[in-house]
């Protein structure tokens, strides 16, 4: 447990290590905080997206990490991931997630942000 607290948002964001291990690696650190530490950029949440369409993870492991990143302080977000994240995170409150939803918000991650 020598990560710091950058590293562990790192893995989560970028999905390196279990969204449940960071989770509970992140227990250790403040909840709030003023800065965040690490962006969620567009990207990581695409690659996200490629993993549950790939068959690499299930739905429920998708929605589980956009709950695990949607709240925190330490995150900042580039424009348009937060509500991607919010969506995965909430599939309920937007029709699910299906192959078509995912590959909507595939294909609106990968349009220019917007200025």
């Amino acid at each position: 447990m020598n990560d710091s607290r950058h590293a562990i948002l790192l893995n989560l964001v970028q999905w390196t290590k279990s969204p449940s291990v960071c989770h509970r690696e992140l227990m250790r650190y403040p909840w709030d905080r003023t800065e965040p530490l690490v962006e969620v950029r567009r990207v990581d949440v695409r690659n996200a997206l490629h993993r549950a369409l790939g068959n690499g993870v299930a739905l429920r492991e998708l929605e589980e990490w956009a709950n695990c990143i949607e709240v925190r302080d330490d995150l900042s977000f580039q424009s348009g991931a937060r509500d991607a994240v919010h969506v995965i995170a909430n599939p309920a409150l937007h029709g699910g997630l299906t192959r078509a939803s995912i590959e909507h918000l595939i294909m609106t991650l990968s349009e220019p942000p917007p200025t």
